[in-house]
């Protein structure tokens, strides 16, 4: 029946797919993904729709840099502390706009956390278990800075903390964002795939799981609070939702020479 349209989701599907090394044929198949809503989507969610159509249509130009009224720019750093602090995850934007608070979107979140854990029991016997909820815990205070297998555990070794990140990649809880020289495009080309950062899966959840939310929304410098790693997760996470979404994600950081 190629006429008939299937559509296969679930948690940690890659896992499967990847223990079973599961063949996809050839032009039958067709990928979506789909990240955790962006700052413009939580505008419209939030009833900001003017906000957002604003932003958008801001020209930037070096030699006549368009304003910005006051009361805008307040108006939309408030939007920013709600929307770091709240993350993009549907539920907890759901759950904010119901009740306006935070006590119960953080208890969400833990619970969110938690889950992503105990998924990872389900394939004891496909994969690492102990090494993926290591590297699950370790990632967000991982962000901003050169990824290094020692840091997730020095006495373990390189090839099995890889094989584990690896997983957790192609299930798009962490991406990989590649060095390279930007000598020219495609900047593919001009990678060092040795070198590399990382990103967690939602700013609001890399915030929750450090125990920082207060701090990111109390900090009068947003691009300072953790040594400007929250800026970083927030930066990335909005350049992945402007991917097309039949379009694989992938980022790239300029490697100083």
């Amino acid at each position: 029946m190629p006429e008939l349209h299937v559509i296969a989701a679930g948690s940690l599907l890659e896992f499967v797919m990847d223990a079973e090394q599961i063949s996809i044929p050839v032009g039958r198949v067709q990928n979506i993904y789909l990240p955790p809503l962006s700052f413009g989507e939580f505008l419209t969610a939030c009833g900001e729709q003017k906000i957002r159509t604003y932003l958008k249509n801001i020209t930037i130009s070096k030699q006549v840099p368009e304003s910005v009224p006051e009361s805008v720019h307040i108006k939309c750093i408030s939007l920013l502390r709600n929307y770091l602090y709240l993350g993009g995850m549907p539920e907890s934007i759901a759950l904010w706009l119901e009740l306006k608070k935070f006590s119960k979107t953080d208890e969400m979140q833990q619970n969110l956390l938690q889950n992503y854990r105990h998924d990872f029991g389900k394939y004891g016997r496909r994969v690492n278990i102990f090494l993926i909820e290591k590297i699950f815990n370790h990632a967000p205070g991982m962000v901003g800075s050169k990824f290094k297998y020692s840091h997730i555990d020095k006495q373990i070794n390189s090839r099995d903390i890889k094989k584990s990140l690896e997983l957790l990649i192609k299930a798009h809880i962490i991406h990989r964002i590649t060095a390279t020289s930007g000598s020219g495009l495609s900047l593919h080309a001009h990678c060092n795939e040795k070198v590399f950062k990382i990103l967690f899966l939602d700013v609001g959840l890399l915030q929750n799981s450090m125990g920082i939310n207060k701090e990111t929304y109390m900090s009068d410098n947003l691009l300072a609070v953790y040594k400007g790693s929250v800026a970083e997760q927030y930066i990335g996470q909005q350049l992945l939702a402007l991917k097309k979404p039949f379009e694989e994600p992938s980022l790239f950081f300029l490697l100083a020479t």
